[in-house]
């Protein structure tokens, strides 16, 4: 940001007034927090005191580097065009300089120039030097994309809104403009983005930022905290001495800026008014007990002001029962790491540089804080350095574990563990050893345990607010104090070392060293402290030695068979491996993908057991019994072993919790739990087995069902006595048994293994290899004559496939089930074909098989084990074992349905039996599944659409087996490419207006509508299309009852319009042609009620994923939230493209977005957040301009 003098030709608040001319760093400035900016431009105005100058040693070393990156790529360009490169020089920052060097950068435009180098954008408000402008071949002809050179190896925000603003002056100025910006990397890499995807949040955020400078510059007078006029980040160091001055009440620790808001709009703004706050207000919003928990910690942090003196209380002495007795062999420890570090253009974000551990000098709990203890440091400088590490920290930890089985590793809040698990899964190594350790409780996190026991006088329970309380004297300094100070440290570590100053380097290192060595002595002495503490209080400590708790999960196998596949594929990282490697690699990576799949769900389930009850009020995974009532007390009914009682619960059901009615879950038990309950962590909560009732078990029991009641059905373990205990929450059951599947996979990388170094011609290998599928003829895909002729072009291709596969994508409306139906039943009648239909859910394959015996397959050649939806057009075996002998007695082609557990079993469907296997909805069907169920037929056909919901896992792999089958084969594009299979490009569901939008969204603007159908339907009055409708609101985050009440006063206005479904069939809309589209459960339930205060009884509401494959007249999606700081799962599922398809997409003539303006007003921190913030504001804006 700069400033020039007012003048004549540029709009200004007033003649007197400096134009202000800010960059695209500005802007993100901004999106942060609107004060810090003009906080910055009143200090440039000399309105506010200028901050001293902070010299930056790495500034200069930057960009000398940068220049050096920039160089190297003109002399390549150099190269390939000689001298008709043209090479502006940098202006001078005045008008006359600005004006003059834009004059030049378009006149080499329009003479065409190939490469334009450091071109000059400048409009009055922006100016914006571009390094490359290089003139590039578009489907739509010449065109000129930008390209800009940075020295880190990841994208950035700013430079991707630098390659927005660049792109949005050359459009401002007609030039053409490619569809694509690039940025090259410090590494030489370069990545590409959708100028359509960026574009969109560059200009919102220009907009706003025009419009407050305007505002503040006609005020003339220096911006003032809490101008309820902009948005300011509390957390901002420009903020933090306005929060001290006015006694914010964000200064109270724990307290959120949900809750801050809260308490504003309740009158309560400070410190002071919150500490005297009534016990018996209450604020709207805020739960009784949190308020007097924040109301509480005001008082604490009042009296340490008071007095002067470190206060603290210990309110809860009975959690430090948690605490382990100490051990010789205890070590604290810490990570340093950079979360925005990547490597050589990966998106695997994160290095973990330093693993620092202190050993406990004795077993004693008075030392002196300025004891001397030993230290250990496990340096990474990249991802090979960072395996290395974590294999000999765990090595170092297992060791030590053997000499002291009492002993612990203590860290201070939850990232450490979760990076250990994130590492293992990252690089595949040590898993078992990590899990054991965490099994055994070693790892012992103390800040849980000083939430729970203490009440300090701090505004914050960060470890360095605590060690006054226990560090005396010893209080750290020196360069590196915060975890900031550690990040920048290291990046200036990392620029020294790349410029060869050795010895500088290395003085960064030690300074890291030393703030991570006084880490780690802070937790060793807060522990002790601790322990001091329960002892005054008369408190046992726990018994300090662990067994591990019995894995559910069963045991983690590195058998010899993988680390042979992972000899095979070598040290190279992903990007650098052969096409073979790399299927070695993710061969080895599918064959223990169930297990790593399914350890997050057993890491929270224990963590849940020794959860705070607030922590668990917050999980998404835990339902909290408020009420509980007995039904049926214990007793055993006909033909049952053990007994039974029944529980109506009652309390609010999670966000994004996987409980269903007649699914297993996990009732949970407050120690002293009964003796059915198992209880795998001393001291914490136990839990017993039990279900959900369905609605169908309801009736069978003569229980009154609605949407108020839950039934919970306990069973009483043999050898147990039954209890009169009362759960207290209830969270999910654990996941089936993926048994069949491992066996699966392993058979088949043996295989592969035993073939190596020649690669087995399977049609699951050629998925892995992402090569286009083989064929008989040697052709690829066969192109249709016509439109309407895809399933015969899809016919001829499979019936071509050398033992490989063909990807078939099926985008809303494109009637994938019914090609897919169609196909299926061609081969079966006509080329007497064995053919599999395999999906996630029964209920998909139930569907398709439905849809073959409609295109005319005889019900008796169509069968499945079992039949979960009642269907009786096709043939239901009753046994898993009667499909082989099925499959026999067809004397002709035949087709079976079911889940990946069936087709992996050969003694269910034995390997090679099918002709063809079918995965539908291959858009959520991992590839490790894929290669479970590949060995049942020759060739695979994958069915479905990756941008709708995706593939969801919850593990972290080594290697990608967790993608979808169909999103692996698609990878960065929209769409399938043409020589891996088939694109769908013709919906029937959506009018060309809606169509148009969804098109862009996800699909290249490849989908197209299907105008003979779509537009024969009609809504009288109505434009088709999308609408978006902003609702202010503030303060909500998973429900809105504004948001509820705008959607049904929409719905009343709509409702009996004339509706035209197609030609000849006009009725008046009825509340069955509405569906409301939410993101949550809470808001789904407000919908839901506000309907049915309303009559609209009959108008469904759901999450997305109840509505993926329907659709209605009118589809209405609620985003709920108010801001981002309200979005209580992140904007990256609140935004997510795909859910978003999915729900626009629900309708047939109009969808309506239904929002906060505000909702939209931030900036994301990473690219890809940037991208779904840009689609969503894309939509919006297509909604808003229809209207």
């Amino acid at each position: 940001m700069f400033l020039l003098p007012a003048a004549a030709g540029y709009e200004a608040s007033n003649s007197n007034a400096p134009r202000v001319v800010y960059s695209a760093t500005d802007l993100a400035v901004a999106a942060a927090s609107e004060f810090d900016f003009l906080r910055t431009l009143d200090m440039k105005l000399g309105r506010y005191p200028a901050a001293a100058a902070i010299e930056d040693p790495m500034f200069a070393r930057t960009a000398e580097l940068g220049d050096a990156h920039e160089h190297r790529l003109l002399e390549k360009f150099v190269d390939q065009h000689g001298d008709k490169v043209v090479s502006l020089g940098r202006p001078s920052f005045t008008e006359e300089g600005l004006v003059a060097a834009r004059a030049e950068t378009f006149a080499a435009i329009e003479d065409n120039a190939p490469v334009i180098y450091q071109g000059t954008f400048f409009d009055g408000s922006f100016a914006g030097f571009c390094d490359f402008l290089v003139r590039e071949d578009t489907s739509d002809g010449a065109a000129y994309a930008v390209y800009d050179t940075k020295l880190s190896r990841h994208a950035r925000v700013p430079a991707l809104l630098q390659l927005a603003a660049y792109a949005d002056q050359l459009i401002s100025a007609g030039v053409a403009v490619s569809p694509v910006m690039h940025l090259v990397l410090g590494d030489g890499t370069i990545t590409d983005h959708r100028l359509s995807d960026v574009l969109p949040v560059y200009r919102q955020r220009r907009a706003r930022l025009d419009l407050i400078l305007s505002g503040h510059l006609a005020q003339n007078a220096p911006v003032a905290w809490g101008d309820p006029r902009y948005s300011a980040d509390v957390r901002s160091d420009l903020a933090a001495d306005e929060i001290t001055r006015t006694r914010d009440v964000i200064l109270v620790a724990g307290l959120t800026t949900v809750q801050r808001a809260r308490l504003e709009r309740a009158g309560v703004r400070t410190l002071d008014e919150l500490a005297a706050l009534d016990p018996k207000t209450t604020v709207p919003g805020i739960s009784p007990d949190a308020l007097a928990r924040l109301r509480a910690q005001a008082g604490a942090q009042v009296e340490e002001e008071r007095t002067g003196q470190p206060h603290y209380v210990v309110h809860n002495p009975a959690a430090l029962r948690e605490l382990p007795q100490p051990s010789p062999g205890d070590i604290f420890f810490d990570f340093e790491g950079d979360p925005l570090w990547a490597e050589d253009g990966s998106t695997d974000w994160g290095l973990e540089y330093l693993f620092g551990i202190v050993e406990a000098p004795d077993a004693r709990i008075d030392h002196d804080p300025g004891v001397h203890t030993t230290f250990r440091a496990f340096w990474a400088h990249n991802r090979a350095e960072e395996k290395r590490a974590l294999h000999a920290f765990l090595e170092y930890v297992t060791e030590r574990r053997a000499r002291f089985p009492d002993m612990h590793v203590y860290h201070y809040a939850p990232y450490e563990k979760t990076a250990l698990r994130r590492l293992v899964g990252r690089h595949g190594i040590c898993e078992a050893t990590l899990d054991t350790l965490l099994r055994a409780n070693v790892f012992v996190d103390l800040y849980p345990l000083v939430r729970k026991a203490v009440r300090v006088g701090k505004p914050s329970y960060s470890i360095k607010k605590l060690e006054p309380l226990y560090m005396g004297e010893h209080l750290r300094g020196g360069d590196v104090t915060t975890a900031g100070d550690s990040i920048a440290e290291y990046a200036r570590f990392t620029g020294l070392a790349e410029s060869g100053a050795a010895e500088e380097a290395a003085g960064v290192l030690a300074s890291i060293e030393d703030y991570n060595r006084y880490d780690c002595d802070s937790t060793l002495h807060l522990r002790n402290w601790l322990a001091r503490c329960a002892q005054a209080e008369s408190v046992p400590l726990a018994n300090p030695v662990a067994e591990a708790a019995e894995d559910a999960n069963g045991e983690f196998d590195t058998s010899p068979l993988e680390v042979q596949l992972l000899e095979y594929a070598g040290e190279l990282p992903q990007m650098r491996r052969s096409g073979e490697q790399q299927t070695a690699a993710m061969f080895a990576a599918a064959m223990n993908y169930h297990w790593r799949e399914d350890k997050p769900f057993w890491w929270g389930h224990f963590d849940r057991l020794s959860a705070s009850v607030s922590d668990l009020a917050e999980s998404s995974e835990a339902f909290l019994i408020e009420g509980c009532d007995v039904v049926s007390d214990w007793a055993m009914g006909p033909r049952q072993r053990v007994p039974r009682r029944v529980l109506r619960i009652a309390g609010e059901a999670p966000n994004g919790a996987t409980l269903r009615a007649g699914g297993d879950v996990f009732a949970l038990y407050d120690a002293p739990s009964p003796q059915s309950a198992r209880q795998p962590v001393p001291g914490a909560r136990g839990f017993t087995t039990a279900q959900l009732l369905s609605s169908t078990r309801c009736h069978e029991l003569g229980l009154p069902v609605s949407d108020e009641c839950i039934y919970l059905e306990e069973k009483c373990p043999k050898g147990a006595e039954p209890h009169s205990d009362a759960p207290v929450a209830i969270t999910p059951g654990p996941p089936p048994s993926a048994q069949p599947l491992k066996d699966a996979i392993e058979r088949i990388a043996e295989s592969f293994a035993d073939q190596w170094p020649q690669i087995p011609r399977t049609a699951a290998v050629d998925v892995l290899r992402r090569i286009p599928p083989r064929t008989l003829s040697g052709a690829g895909p066969v192109a249709p004559t016509a439109p309407n002729e895809t399933a015969a072009a899809i016919i001829a291709t499979l019936r071509d496939l050398d033992h490989s596969y063909l990807a078939v994508q099926g985008p809303p409306g494109t009637g994938k089930t019914y090609t897919g139906s169609k196909v299926i039943a061609e081969l079966v009648l006509k080329h007497g074909w064995r053919v599999g239909v395999v999906a996630q859910s029964h209920s998909v394959v139930e569907n398709m098989l439905d849809c073959i015996v409609e295109a005319h397959v005889p019900g008796s050649q169509v069968f499945k084990p079992d039949n979960r939806l009642g269907s009786s057009l096709w043939t239901t075996l009753g046994s898993r074992n009667a499909i082989a002998g099925a499959l026999e007695s067809c004397s002709g082609g035949a087709v079976v349905g079911g889940t990946a557990w069936t087709f992996a079993n050969p003694n269910q469907v034995p390997a090679g039996s099918l002709d063809l296997l079918v995965i539908d909805e291959a858009g959520q069907f991992s590839l490790a599944n894929t290669i479970a169920v590949s060995a049942a037929a020759r060739n695979l056909m994958l069915l479905g659409d990756p941008q709708q919901l995706p593939q969801v896992s919850q593990g972290t792999h080594p290697e990608p087996v967790d993608e979808s089958a169909l999103g692996w084969l698609i990878g960065d594009h929209g769409t399938i490419p043409s020589e891996f299979g088939y694109f769908l490009e013709r919906t029937f569901r959506m009018h060309p207006a809606l169509c148009g939008v969804v098109s862009g969204l996800s699909y290249e603007g490849r989908l197209t509508s299907e105008e003979s159908v779509t537009t024969a339907r009609l809504l009288t009055g109505i434009p088709p299309g999308l609408r978006t409708i902003t609702v202010p609101h503030t303060g909500n985050s998973t429900a809105s009852g504004e948001e509820a009440r705008a959607i049904c006063a929409e719905i009343q206005k709509i409702l009996g319009t004339p509706w035209r479904p197609k030609r000849g069939a006009e009725r008046l809309l009825e509340q069955q042609d509405v569906i409301v589209v939410a993101p949550y459960n809470a808001q789904v339930n407000t919908i839901l009620a506000e309907l049915r205060m309303a009559g609209l009884n009959q108008v469904m509401a759901g999450t997305v994923d109840k509505f993926q494959g329907r659709q209605a007249a009118v589809a209405i999606v609620s985003m709920t939230a108010s801001a981002i700081e309200d979005v209580p799962r992140g904007m990256s599922f609140l935004l997510n493209r795909n859910r978003l398809n999915v729900a626009i997409s629900r309708g047939q003539w109009l969808a309506m977005i239904v929002r906060s303006p505000t909702l939209t007003e931030f900036m994301p921190t990473t690219p890809h957040g940037l991208e779904e913030l840009g689609a969503f504001l894309t939509v919006c804006e297509a909604g808003e301009l229809s209207r």
